[in-house]
């Protein structure tokens, strides 16, 4: 019986590092990679309409991760309450990062965007207002990475 929980306990521990890993990769690789190549890549109002289509995945991929991870560390037997309580805050930390942006700053900006017109946003009176949402969505966004590293680390 304890070889079956062992086992167990492997397999719960083994999906925690999988979901973390999956979570901490789709930010790094959008937020790191995808995004700055594509504004590379494509014109600035293109751009934006292309990563903000990837921040709303982005946005639910990190609500589901943080749903997978607060019921893992619920059910793991190998985790002490402290690390328990660690690692939920941790993703609860991450969760509110997504939701400040995805609720918050995003369709602030999308609305801004939409509001400028042809022109594009760095031609509106608006310019200014985006241009210090978007530092705040990076800041949160390298917030949420950083997270993401240490609950990585953190999980096995």
């Amino acid at each position: 019986m304890a070889a079956m929980s062992a086992r167990a306990g492997s397999r719960i521990a083994g999906a925690r590092l999988l979901v973390a890993a999956f979570w901490a990769g789709a930010l790094w690789v959008l937020g790191y990679i995808a995004a700055p190549a594509v504004f590379a890549a494509a014109s600035g109002t293109m751009a934006g309409d292309i990563v903000g289509s990837f921040l709303h995945r982005l946005a639910w991929i990190s609500f589901i991760c943080a749903g997978l991870m607060l019921v893992l560390v619920r059910v793991s037997v190998d985790l002490d309450v402290a690390r328990r309580r660690f690692l939920n805050l941790l993703v609860l930390a991450m969760l509110a990062c997504a939701l400040v942006m995805y609720v918050g700053l995003q369709p602030a900006m999308a609305a801004m965007r939409e509001a400028a017109g042809t022109a594009g946003i760095r031609a509106s009176p608006e310019w200014t207002k985006f241009a210090v949402m978007h530092g705040v969505s990076q800041l949160f966004h390298l917030v949420e990475s950083v997270l993401a590293a240490v609950l990585l680390l953190k999980s096995r």
